[in-house]
């Protein structure tokens, strides 16, 4: 990769990982073969290939363990989006709380499907008694006028019973109808979900790819970095960075620490300048002077 043109913004963020050319990683330290320029700051910006530093190419044990965080930093950042992404890859409970609704819509259906059936059945069964009796009636085989009065109160029994039913019969149908449209409209919903859905996990794969990429690459170059510390700063370095939540170097500016903000001494300002290994006597941290 050509070193004159890569998008860095070296002086703000202090450290620039950039997974399509994973050598090229950290910016800050002056490069005479770097000549490129923050676009966004409009600074100069530093580059350093980690490979300058494990052939031979001499930086302070601050300036390492400074470039040592930038890459935790960003595992850990990677580390825990990638375990937000496998958790919503794994994660379907949209699509089965709307399949779960429609379900229980249909089953809901079924059931008054079944009551409409009853119900037309006992309507037929009433309009088959109305015609039997309507034929006894006035068929002119019952001459008596007390038969003929209680077959005229039984077919007015009948037909009460026949309005009520029909007017039960109505209310169902009513039901039924406002139900299919609700399936038809959460069906309708669900599809949608469902092909948004498919659209995520895609994405999310794609994601998933490139942070295990990124992740691997990160490893592999702690892994060479760390190689050429020596064991008790790197120590140092890791339990500073277990007490300081990951933040165990802080860069010198204007005379401060960048940890914690206070101003640092003369004798500590001098080693920091001096690129020897000094703590802030405030929060502990190691400076680093850029």
């Amino acid at each position: 990769m050509d070193l004159n043109h890569r998008p860095l913004a070296c002086e703000a963020s202090a450290l620039t990982t950039e997974l399509t050319a994973p050598n090229y990683l950290y910016s800050i330290l002056s490069n005479p073969r770097c000549k490129g320029q923050d676009a966004l700051y409009g600074k100069r910006h530093h580059c350093y290939h980690i490979g300058d530093i494990t052939q031979g190419v001499k930086l302070s044990i601050a300036k390492q363990l400074y470039i040592l965080q930038g890459i935790d930093l960003d595992l850990e950042t990677k580390g825990e989006r990638l375990r937000i992404v496998e958790a919503q890859l794994s994660d379907s409970r949209v699509l089965l709380k709307i399949r779960a609704e429609v379900e229980k819509k249909q089953q809901q259906l079924a059931e008054l499907q079944r009551e409409q059936r009853a119900a037309e059945w006992e309507i037929d069964d009433i309009q088959a008694r109305i015609t039997q009796t309507e034929e006894k009636l006035y068929g002119g085989s019952l001459r008596n006028p007390k038969d003929l009065l209680n077959l005229e109160k039984e077919i007015k029994g009948y037909r009460g019973q026949l309005r009520n039913k029909e007017d039960a019969l109505l209310e169902i149908m009513s039901q039924v109808e406002a139900i299919q449209q609700e399936i038809a409209e959460k069906s309708e919903r669900a599809r949608q979900l469902e092909e948004e859905w498919h659209r995520k996990q895609q994405q999310l794969i794609g994601e998933q790819a490139e942070l295990n990429a990124g992740l691997a690459i990160g490893k592999r170059q702690r892994d060479e970095l760390a190689a050429t510390i020596d064991p008790a700063s790197l120590q140092l370095y890791e339990a500073l960075r277990v007490r300081k939540q990951g933040q165990a170097v802080a860069k010198v500016a204007q005379g401060r620490c960048q940890g914690c903000h206070l101003t640092l001494t003369v004798d500590e300002l001098q080693q920091a300048r001096m690129e020897e290994l000094v703590q802030c006597s405030n929060c502990d941290r190691i400076l680093c002077q850029i």
